[in-house]
């Protein structure tokens, strides 16, 4: 990012004529908004992805220690809802 920064930077220095300065910035800062947001939407999206792996973990653990402590999977399984 550093980087994008620096070259956008030499770009408005280039420019000789003031008039041309504003249109310069509002491309610089167009070109920069759009990378920000497409490095936020990355971000969302793995922090989503993670946290759905998160909760898949946690509930393969609670499985695997629910059903090999004191619950035997065939007695979950003929459980009897009515009792």
């Amino acid at each position: 990012m550093k980087a994008r920064l620096s070259e956008l930077s030499d770009k408005v220095t280039e420019i000789e004529d003031a008039n041309d300065l504003p249109e310069a910035i509002n491309g610089s800062l167009i070109e920069l908004s759009s990378q920000l947001l497409n490095l936020w939407g990355i971000f969302l999206q793995s922090s989503l992805e993670s946290k759905a792996e998160k909760q898949q973990i946690k509930e393969e653990k609670f499985k695997k220690l629910f059903f090999s402590t004191d619950h035997p999977r065939e007695e979950a399984i003929l459980y009897d809802e009515k009792m």
